[in-house]
């Protein structure tokens, strides 16, 4: 079996600007507009998916910083996959539940490492 070598290719800005930041605006703003039919929902999962996923891209390579970037990429991962499964659930409560999953992980990243320039 090949084995797959990952390669990064985008900056961990682009990451943040193109997935991270649309995404878990997407997740918060359900606060304020809930989903309202089948479109809205498939949008969300579709956000709920890339956030899981942009967590999986922090741990590529060089990104890597120390032991609390894996740990907040890790939470990540998970804020996105509670979010996917509450969308595919179509509940709303955990849909923000998992915003404040998301929060968490964000701030825990940000408290430590700066923003990206």
């Amino acid at each position: 079996m090949p084995v797959s070598t990952v390669k990064a290719i985008a900056s961990l800005k682009q990451i943040m600007e193109a997935m991270v930041v649309p995404t878990s605006d997407h997740l918060f703003n359900v606060g304020r507009q809930a989903p309202e039919n089948d479109d809205d929902w498939t949008a969300l999962r579709n956000s709920a998916v890339i956030l899981a996923e942009s967590g999986n891209l922090l741990l590529v390579g060089d990104r890597v910083k120390d032991d609390t970037w894996v740990s907040s990429a890790h939470a990540l991962i998970e804020a996105g996959s509670v979010a996917l499964k509450a969308t595919e659930d179509r509940n709303v409560d955990a849909v923000l539940e998992a915003g404040n999953l998301l929060l968490d992980s964000c701030q825990s990243c940000h408290e430590k490492h700066a923003r990206p320039e």
